[in-house]
């Protein structure tokens, strides 16, 4: 059995005029406030909400306006407000995840936060890393619109 390339991971950096305890409470408590659901979610216009439960073992999961709840990953390390770490597979089974790092470090009188979204060997994600690498932008962008 041979072992998969490494494939690079997608890494966003975004400089915030806020405090890293403030950007991480924006981005994981109230991700619902900011996270555009109509154009990345798994039920597009029957999605109703997307909730993040801050403890490790905590799940990442979107409610639609059916009832449906689909989970997105799992928590796996929680340091706030330093970074949290999840697996992530929206719209796919779990048992084939890429890993999320969002770290929220101090930066002159503000916040760096860093998202990585790495584990792209899996096989039931091959061909898919440039949507994300393209789709983090909108969702980083609405995301600064809600700190300002």
């Amino acid at each position: 059995m041979t072992m998969s390339e490494p494939i690079a991971a997608i890494r966003k950096e975004l400089i915030l005029p806020i405090a890293p305890d403030r950007v991480f409470r924006l981005f994981t408590a109230d991700i619902d406030r900011w996270w555009p659901l109509a154009t990345h979610s798994v039920e597009g216009e029957d999605a109703a909400g997307v909730s993040i439960d801050g403890r490790v073992g905590g799940l990442i999961a979107e409610a639609s306006t059916t009832g449906r709840r689909h989970v997105w990953g799992t928590i796996q390390l929680w340091d706030p407000p330093r970074r949290f770490v999840t697996t992530w597979h929206p719209g796919r089974p779990a048992d084939a995840p890429t890993e999320l790092e969002v770290r929220f470090e101090p930066w002159e009188d503000g916040t760096r936060l860093v998202l990585e979204h790495r584990g792209w060997e899996h096989a039931a994600w091959i061909g898919d890393r440039s949507n994300y690498e393209s789709g983090w932008d909108p969702v980083l962008a609405r995301f600064v619109e809600t700190v300002r």
